[in-house]
Order: C-alpha cells, then structure tokens, then sequence
C-alpha cells in the first residue's frame, strides 16, 4: 500500500485585501488532494494562509509541483513548504 505525505505550504498574497479570494482559490489545486486552507493572523492585520495536502509518495516530484503551482497563481507573493510528515 503506497504512503501519502502530508505538506504544510505557508503562502503569502500580493494584496493582503486578496487574502481570503486566494485562500479560497487554494481549495482546487490539481496536483494534490487539499486537505485544509486557513489564514492565521502574523501581526500588523496581516494574514498567512496555511494550506494542507495529501500528495502520493510513490511521486516524489508532486510535493515540488504542487508548489509551483500555487507559486504561478498571480494572487500570490511567496510560496513555501513549511511542514512535511510521512503518514
């Protein structure tokens, strides 16, 4: 039976009045299975949104695309893996 790895990727929106409109643009990435979307407040009313999926690990490429494809959204500043675990 093929694990999955669970991936906590911190985004950052271009505009932070667009936080919630990519937050929910998050929801239907293609590479991954989302699992959930939340923005977390970081200081100064600015917001991070946090976004958890599930990615096969028999693709060991899918962690690096599904990050490539939230970094090509035009919504979005920066992109990055903030958290990793095997399941």
């Amino acid at each position: 039976m093929p694990g999955k790895i669970f991936v906590i990727y911190k985004v950052s929106a271009k505009d932070p009045d667009e936080t919630k409109k990519l937050a929910e643009e998050l929801k239907s990435l293609k590479n991954a299975v989302v699992k959930d979307v939340k923005t977390e407040p970081i200081g100064f009313g600015i917001e991070i949104i946090k976004v958890g999926v599930l990615v096969d690990e028999k693709n060991p490429d899918a962690v690096e695309k599904t990050l490539e494809e939230i970094r090509k959204n035009p919504l979005v500043q920066d992109a990055e893996t903030d958290a990793m675990t095997l399941l």
